[in-house]
């Protein structure tokens, strides 16, 4: 069939043409951005769950909602190079800075000198004639202590809050990938969302991460769980599944046949992404409107070949020879999880000769803990491919 014509969106972040098994969060979302714009309590958001099950789509989806419902919006994707030095600060208040005009149309000087005070390390000016913002993160030595960060960012929050309020609008800081934020800079966010919380300001926070998030925001504060609902995302009902694929079909007047319908969503074990995957290729291979297990056959080599490359590849480069090692032990034991001293017996050494693997996987994102001393993959059906690879 024409590939132009083909609705399937196998890609990083990017929305699938239905958005379907999620109604639920969607709601949740709705009804957080609306309690706080009218300063009523709601917990802050981190979804949590393996890669590739649609969590950047729904943080994506959130700030479209935000936006229709009278908010400013701040999407912030954590890069996992960050220190201890404020770094993720820096971006945050760049990302704000560009918001100032908004923020502070209308406000009393004084309520805009509130601001600028808060966003210190950068160079803002204000003149009758507007405000001009000139972002130059300088170097400063107090950076270097956790209680400043800390301090910082939360008279920041505090000042945009309070800026918001009074013009009657809401503020949404959307943060991806919130595993990648330092114990310091994590404790900051929290910290911060607390401090908001407390004076019943108009922002609401809702993150994405990985299934392990919950346990590094505990460990940041001890009450983080009190102040963030942790919903995790995992694969789709078989029935979502299959609507995921049906609908999107449908509408270009194409029919999937049950049994080629069957096969895609048990191949794809209903994780969202590679849903995406199975509909794209699937649509190409077939000759016309009809869809067939035929089809669907001829498009497995189709379909590993693109996630090989574009998924579970892209992943492989950061890792070391040790690294690898310790991944295809997981991978010769199965799917997972497993414990962590059957994936030392099946490298022949000591747990604690491991453990420095272990937590460099951790911190890479490409394992986490489910439950204390197991470990499994974070990234969906990773022990297929590297035994396909391997």
């Amino acid at each position: 069939m024409d590939s132009q014509n083909n609705p399937f969106n196998p890609g990083a972040g990017y929305p699938p043409p239905d958005l379907v098994g999620r109604d639920y969060l969607i709601s949740e979302f709705r009804i957080g951005l609306g309690r706080r714009i009218k300063r009523r309590h709601g917990k802050h958001i981190f979804l949590i769950g393996l890669r590739g099950v649609g969590k950047t789509v729904l943080l994506n989806h959130a700030c479209s909602i935000a936006e229709d419902m009278e908010y400013e919006v701040i999407f912030s994707e954590v890069k996992a190079t960050g220190s201890d030095t404020g770094g993720f600060l820096h971006i945050l208040a760049a990302e704000i800075g560009e918001l100032l005009p908004n923020l502070t149309k209308g406000l009393a000087a004084r309520a805009s000198e509130k601001i600028r005070k808060a966003l210190g390390t950068f160079s803002v000016s204000f003149s009758p004639d507007g405000i001009s913002i000139r972002l130059e993160p300088s170097p400063n030595e107090r950076y270097s202590n956790s209680a400043f960060i800390e301090r910082d960012l939360t008279n920041l929050f505090v000042s945009i809050g309070e800026a918001a309020a009074e013009q009657g609008r809401g503020i949404l800081i959307a943060i991806d990938e919130v595993q990648d934020l330092t114990e310091h800079e994590l404790a900051a966010v929290i910290a911060a969302a607390h401090r908001v919380d407390q004076m019943q300001l108009p922002i609401l926070l809702i993150g994405a991460g990985l299934p392990h998030l919950p346990g590094k925001a505990g460990d940041a504060k001890s009450y983080a769980e009190r102040l963030i609902e942790f919903p995790e995302l995992g694969r789709l009902p078989k029935d979502d599944a299959k609507s995921a694929l049906v609908l999107p079909a449908e509408r270009e007047g194409v029919e999937i046949q049950e049994k080629a319908l069957e096969r895609m969503v048990d191949e794809s074990e209903g994780y969202p992404y590679f849903i995406q995957e199975w509909g794209k290729r699937a649509w190409d291979t077939a000759a016309s409107s009809i869809i067939t297990t035929e089809d669907v056959r001829a498009a497995e080599r189709l379909v590993e070949e693109s996630l090989d490359k574009n998924f579970f590849q892209v992943r492989m480069g950061r890792l070391t020879p040790k690294e690898m090692e310790y991944l295809q032990a997981m991978a010769s034991l199965g799917p997972g999880p497993h414990r962590s001293s059957d994936i030392s017996k099946q490298l022949g050494v000591g747990s604690r000769n491991i453990s420095v693997r272990r937590q460099s996987l951790i911190n890479k994102g490409m394992i986490y803990s489910p439950t204390y001393g197991e470990q499994a993959f974070s990234v969906p059906l990773f022990a297929k491919y590297l035994k396909r690879a391997l």
